[in-house]
């Protein structure tokens, strides 16, 4: 018995109009002509990231990934490709008005400055509008209301989170101004809180006295005055000014600029006064309190029972003490960074290997090569060069991607013939289990197997391009099988079109392939000697 075929996820949506009569006559007859659906659905992702989709665009989207799992997909892979691009390729925008945390996860390499006048949380509920506004930013405003329509389609609640946050960082700075704010947390890893109903969002403002009580993870804080502390949980942790905090158990890693010296953190033992330097600190349960300086110089002011100066003491870098919670005598010891929190892993996005990128047409390219070729039996790898490329390919952008292949001309080869073009590329200090390598590829004509490692990439998306459609990129998502230092990333390519065997074509393949994912997990920290 002949197997059945599988079901077609487009079908039903064809082009005619009479066959969806789920489409308006406006609709119908403001569409142009496509290939295949997935060219269409390219063009209205496009416009509705760039926030130019129409009524009967966005209409015509809604038949496009109704009950399609494939189309829908797809669409998050292309709205996965536009965000990181937006993010790769930002000029003017602030850092920290991008939409890198909801797309990829938390905001990297944020230390904000929060002004402690009244008068400012106006200003970051004003914020917190402008962030909203359509008009001043169609990208946001495209990818929040596309969201909103994936989450009507298919179930996904993570809209609702990043509604939920941004809702919550208004509510927060509208709320009762008897305590000013004087700092934001700036960085969380895997932070939970003692009481379940407690959350700590990133960009939370922090007021005078608020505590922070953590079970689990590490917290970055960043105070009004410049210091950076980050905490590790089990701890009590509470904000006190602008220049001042209380740890009453737990282990922190403060890091004060010259600008913030003074920064004090009180501990049920001594009070340490940051004279500009970085150092760690910890307090156990039963009291006991360590300081360890690892740079610059601290001076820690020993209390006795009823809170009164006991001892003023200066440490240097590469010294520490701890304090006997009975007896007050102070034991010095050799400062031990690795007792310590390190940095908050943050989110990185970096280039991988865009073909031709930075080359002149007919130089070879050093990142790229074709190390295999199916016609070819006996085949040894060879360098792969940025071809000018046929009428039908568009211009290359030496700034951004060009076109490769065989050699420097047209690269002309039989049809039918399948050629792998392949890059390496090292990966180190990055959790491989938030990595991901968005890729934008052109082909001329196919490509028909994708492998990282040797092993084929799921999912792998139909990837066809006809004579007038070597212009329009193709969205790639590669999402697991990288491995820590060495990888290679290829791509096979056949020339010519469906079932054409005869004759010689040029050939010819493009691709822009990015990395993004979390810095590695710091190490887990031994107990404070």
């Amino acid at each position: 018995m002949a197997k059945k075929p599988p079901e077609n996820p487009w079908r039903g949506r064809s082009f005619d109009a009479d066959a969806n009569p789920e489409l308006s006559a406006e609709t119908a007859s403001t569409r142009r002509i496509y290939r295949s659906p997935k060219d269409e659905l390219w063009d209205l992702a496009n416009a509705s990231v760039n926030g130019e989709l129409t009524s009967p665009q966005r209409e015509r989207l809604e038949v496009l990934l109704r009950d399609n799992p494939e189309g829908q997909r797809l669409y998050v892979d292309i709205l996965d490709m536009h965000a990181e691009l937006h993010w790769r390729h930002r000029c003017t925008v602030p850092r920290d008005e991008e939409l890198h945390d909801e797309l990829f996860g938390e905001d990297d390499e944020r230390t904000v400055r929060v002004d402690a006048d009244e008068k400012d949380i106006s200003k970051e509920t004003r914020g917190v509008a402008a962030w909203l506004d359509w008009r001043a930013h169609p990208f946001r405003f495209s990818v929040l209301s596309l969201a909103l329509t994936l989450l009507l389609w298919c179930g996904i609640g993570y809209l609702a989170l990043v509604v939920s946050d941004k809702q919550h960082v208004a509510e927060q700075a509208a709320s009762s101004p008897d305590n000013k704010i004087v700092a934001q947390i700036t960085g969380k890893y895997e932070v939970e809180g003692n009481e379940p109903s407690v959350k700590f969002y990133n960009r939370d403002y922090l007021r005078a006295g608020q505590r922070l009580e953590l079970k689990k993870g590490l917290l970055e804080v960043t105070f009004q005055g410049g210091a950076r502390v980050v905490i590790e949980g089990p701890a009590n942790f509470t904000v006190d000014a602008a220049g001042a905090a209380t740890l009453a158990q737990g282990t922190l890693r403060a890091m004060v600029p010259p600008e913030a010296v003074g920064f004090t953190v009180h501990t049920p033992l001594a009070e340490i006064v940051d004279l500009g330097t970085e150092y760690g600190a910890s307090v156990e349960a039963d009291t006991t309190t360590s300081l360890h300086v690892l740079a610059g110089t601290v001076e820690a002011r020993i209390r006795d029972a009823n809170g009164q100066p006991i001892r003023s003491i200066q440490y240097v870098a590469g010294q520490a003490m701890r304090v006997n919670p009975v007896s007050r005598e102070v034991q010095s010891l050799v400062a031990n960074r690795e007792v310590f929190p390190g940095e908050v892993p943050r989110w990185q996005q970096w280039e991988l290997a865009n073909t031709g990128k930075g080359l002149v047409e007919g130089d070879p390219d050093p990142r790229w090569k074709i190390v295999a070729a199916q016609n070819h039996p006996n085949f040894t790898p060879t360098a792969a060069f940025v071809v000018i490329g046929a009428g039908s390919y568009g211009e290359n952008n030496p700034a951004r991607s060009q076109w490769i292949s065989i050699d420097p001309n047209e690269g002309r080869c039989p049809e039918g013939a399948i050629y792998t073009f392949g890059t390496q590329f090292e990966l180190k200090d990055v959790d491989l289990s938030t990595l991901r390598l968005p890729c934008r590829v052109l082909a001329d004509n196919q490509i028909v197997a994708v492998r990282i490692n040797g092993k084929p990439v799921e999912s792998l998306p139909e990837m066809w391009w006809a004579s007038d459609g070597f212009r329009a990129f193709q969205p790639l998502v590669i999402r697991q099988g990288m491995v820590e230092g060495e990888n290679m990333l290829e791509f096979d390519v056949r020339n010519g079109a469906p079932g054409s065997t005869a004759g010689d074509s040029p050939m010819a393949f493009r691709a822009e392939v990015y990395a993004s994912g979390m810095n590695a997990s710091p190490p887990s920290p031994e107990p404070a000697p």
